[in-house]
């Protein structure tokens, strides 16, 4: 069951754990003021499964990422430029004005923003292309011979130009993989693309190893004090040897 405390301005979400093979423990959780809820009896295992009156969650990790989604400001926006008009030297050979991605809905409501600045769409303007990018990372994809359209729609789809953690998950996923593998995954998956991915934000392998230790129930198992010789870091690693890659904030977990 999930209880919620207030205590020195935090919003604390207690959780008494039934684990399907281990039994019966509690933890809380400090969540942000701001943070929506969205509480539902979708299971969620990213491993092993425990379950609550409310959800079923694995780790920490996972609950903070079941229930916590924020809407987010724009981080991706573009320059549309077109070959014809680069070519030209015309006045839209530096392309389009910055373009932020979350405001449209629809490819045709950026050609409609196209036209209004001037692209001859039908003619010179036909073959787009992106001009610059700010968002993603540089190194993950050729932007110059990314078709805009596929780009947006890709996006779009994958629910990462509203969804914050989406988002986060998407720039972690670009520092280990490439964003062609990002879109097969939302040609495959659409917007349940990042199911078999989990963020590990802050974390080392140490903190994966305990995280793990504690998920498995022995920490419940091996008494406290012989805990101290246990190598939390190499076991963390032996782990995730081949499902979990460092990034710049953590560690990300690839299924």
């Amino acid at each position: 069951m999930a209880e919620y405390q207030h205590f020195d301005g935090e919003t604390f979400i207690t959780f008494d754990i039934v684990s399907l093979t281990k039994g019966r423990t509690k933890f809380k959780l400090p969540l942000p003021t701001e943070a929506k809820l969205a509480l539902s009896h979708t299971t969620y295992t990213p491993t092993r499964t425990v379950t609550t009156s409310n959800t079923a969650v694995c780790t920490k990790k996972s609950i903070l990422t079941t229930l916590w989604r924020r809407e987010m400001d724009g981080n991706i926006k573009i320059v549309i430029g077109s070959w014809g008009s680069y070519n030209e030297c015309n006045e839209r050979a530096l392309g389009s004005k910055w373009l932020d991605l979350s405001d449209y809905n629809d490819w045709e409501q950026i050609t409609d923003e196209l036209k209004e600045e001037g692209f001859i769409l039908d003619g010179i303007d036909e073959e787009l292309f992106i001009q610059d990018v700010e968002g993603l990372p540089s190194g993950c994809k050729n932007w110059d011979y990314t078709n805009p359209q596929t780009l947006f729609e890709t996006l779009y789809e994958s629910g990462v130009l509203d969804d914050e953690y989406k988002y986060n998950v998407l720039m972690a996923y670009l520092e280990v993989r490439c964003y062609d593998d990002f879109e097969q995954l939302v040609s495959s998956h659409g917007s349940r693309w990042n199911d078999d991915i989990n963020l590990y934000k802050g974390y080392d392998w140490d903190d994966y190893g305990r995280e793990m230790f504690s998920c498995s129930g022995y920490d419940r198992e091996i008494p406290e004090h012989l805990q101290d010789f246990f190598d939390f870091e190499a076991y963390g690693k032996y782990l995730g040897d081949y499902t979990v890659q460092e990034y710049s904030e953590g560690l990300i977990e690839i299924y």
